[in-house]
């Protein structure tokens, strides 16, 4: 025991967070947006297209991600070289469904730039749980031929 502990702050948790950057999600989906410039007529056609897109959505989605699982390097950055965890496949076509319906639906809300930003952290590792990170990485690097990264996004980083 560190006699010195309540002086010096050794052995308390150090909680790291980084605030105040720039720009906010919403200045950079505006920013994306203005970029666009998207016309009136180019809403329209947008808007004309939605129902023939919307009715091939779930094809697109499961032919997705069964391309990526056929595909060795995606199917490594994803944890599915024994294939696909089910639970981590319903999620991954969970978010990709809500992301084409809202885009689709043509929602270009401030509140879809902050789903698509928190699910970047997800898609970027820093968004579940350390431990089921930690557990994973663990069952990956303990088979052959694994890469050394943790396909599951890790909660624990995330705000």
């Amino acid at each position: 025991m560190d006699p010195f502990a309540a002086i010096n702050g050794a052995g308390k948790p150090q909680i790291w967070q980084i605030d105040g950057l720039s720009p906010l999600p919403e200045e950079e989906w505006q920013r994306m947006r203005a970029f666009l410039a998207i016309s009136e007529p180019e809403m329209g056609a947008m808007l004309a297209s939605v129902e023939a897109l919307f009715k091939r959505g779930h094809e697109l989605v499961v032919g997705t991600y069964n391309y990526l699982l056929q595909n060795a390097e995606t199917a490594a950055i994803l944890g599915w070289e024994s294939g696909a965890d089910p639970a981590h496949l319903s999620e991954r076509r969970r978010f990709f469904t809500v992301w084409l319906a809202r885009l689709l639906g043509m929602d270009f809300s401030t509140d879809l730039a902050h789903y698509l930003f928190r699910a970047g952290k997800f898609h970027a590792a820093h968004g579940p749980t350390p431990r089921a990170c930690a557990a994973r990485l663990h069952n990956r690097l303990n088979q052959p031929r694994q890469r050394h990264l943790c396909a599951l996004p890790c909660r624990g980083n995330a705000r």
